[in-house]
């Protein structure tokens, strides 16, 4: 048999945007002691044909699995662009000027999700996760 596929083809050369985003998700539950944990979770049915789309969101386990849905990004098959949905508060902290929060790459999606997730809004809603969800320490059950 005549192998006509070229020998690099299952090299992969770029990090997934969901990838990404799971590794970043990974590392919140890590700083916070697992108080405030994020999850990643596929939009299918919120995608057009031919696209992917993903949701960022804040888990609060010890509020009942509370959910805050940060962001959503949306991308083609070929990964890039990524096309960013995210709340109007930092949209207006991290890009005032844009209407439309894009990426042509790996590199400017890694830049544009270091400023969502340090951005003020980002930082109010995990504090105030983390104060809510902090056990209590009077033996005084809710």
């Amino acid at each position: 048999m005549i192998d006509l596929w070229p020998d690099d083809i299952g090299t992969v050369v770029v990090r997934s945007p969901a990838g990404i985003l799971r590794e970043q998700a990974s590392l919140l539950g890590e700083k916070t002691q697992h108080l405030v944990e994020a999850e990643v979770e596929p939009w299918m049915e919120m995608a057009p044909p031919g696209f992917f789309v993903y949701a960022f969101r804040l888990v609060a386990p010890t509020l009942g699995h509370y959910r805050y849905k940060l962001f959503t990004i949306a991308h083609d098959v070929v990964l890039y662009p990524v096309e960013f949905s995210v709340d109007s508060d930092i949209q207006a902290e991290i890009s005032p000027s844009q209407r439309e929060l894009g990426a042509p790459d790996e590199g400017a999606f890694l830049e544009i999700l270091e400023k969502i997730l340090g951005s003020q809004k980002t930082r109010r809603v995990v504090q105030a996760l983390l104060t809510q969800a902090e056990p209590a320490t009077d033996g005084i059950p809710f």
